[in-house]
């Protein structure tokens, strides 16, 4: 397969309160633009363009003050930041190695349609080489 089945239309990031402000402030940007822009990214396989977003939405969150909002979203960024190396990692290859690296992805806690494009594509990629574990 060239691409990865993961082209989905991007969700929201859980809302952030009032307090995602300080982030912006500090010049680190807006965590929610950065993570739609790291999913837009991770859909058209921009995989270092992806890398970077949610790297940087990451670092926006911590510059947030704590609380569990802020917890439950940097949890879901790094998730996606994850998925996005995992695709990395698999690139285009057809092999074993790729194939299991799809797996793995499988297992992250992503929005339902990107979870779903990412078990369809595991799957083929698994039935292709084998890997019926």
């Amino acid at each position: 397969a060239a691409a990865p089945a993961v082209r989905a239309a991007p969700q929201a990031m859980p809302v952030a309160p009032a307090a995602a402000v300080p982030a912006a402030a500090a010049g680190l940007g807006d965590p929610t633009a950065l993570y739609l822009k790291g999913v837009s990214e991770m859909e058209t396989a921009n995989w270092d363009a992806a890398i970077q977003s949610f790297a940087q939405t990451l670092q926006a969150l911590q510059a947030e003050p704590p609380d569990s909002s802020r917890e439950q979203r940097q949890a879901f960024a790094a998730q996606y930041l994850a998925a996005v190396l995992l695709l990395k990692a698999a690139g285009t290859g057809a092999g074993a190695k790729e194939a299991k690296l799809y797996r793995y992805a499988c297992g992250l806690k992503l929005d339902d349609k990107h979870s779903l494009a990412l078990v369809k594509e595991a799957v083929l990629r698994n039935k292709h080489v084998g890997n019926y574990r």
